[in-house]
């Protein structure tokens, strides 16, 4: 369970004030909104540098964050976050990424994941 995304969603994003919306926050999955055009598509699991979703600045500053991964048992984990510029790990993201502006959108990389142990 360690490439878990929502433990590393939680680790690294959430944080005072961070929105957290669940895989179906309205009745649909990100990828079935169309939310995940970035993100992996197959049941291959995700691997350090994978891309996973996108990251959008909204026009007050918060990041949007639209991330799906895919564990060792096929298993996807999906959601949405936003972010609040006043979060404390705001900076960090934006550096993740390589930067954004207002109303821009990047790709978002898999951080650093453990391997999937061997059968």
């Amino acid at each position: 369970m360690r490439r878990l995304l929502p433990t590393v969603m939680t680790a690294l994003l959430l944080s005072e004030g961070a929105a957290w919306a669940g895989p179906f926050e309205d009745g649909r999955a990100a990828s079935q909104r169309g939310d995940s055009a970035a993100a992996p598509s197959s049941k291959k699991p995700t691997q350090t540098g994978d891309p996973i979703g996108t990251a959008t600045m909204l026009p007050d500053g918060s990041l949007q964050l639209h991330l799906r991964s895919v564990q060792c048992d096929g298993t996807i984990a999906e959601g949405e976050l936003t972010i609040p510029s006043s979060a404390k790990n705001y900076q960090d993201i934006i550096g993740h990424v390589g930067g954004l502006k207002r109303l821009e959108s990047k790709t978002v990389l898999a951080w650093p994941v453990a391997p999937c142990p061997s059968n």
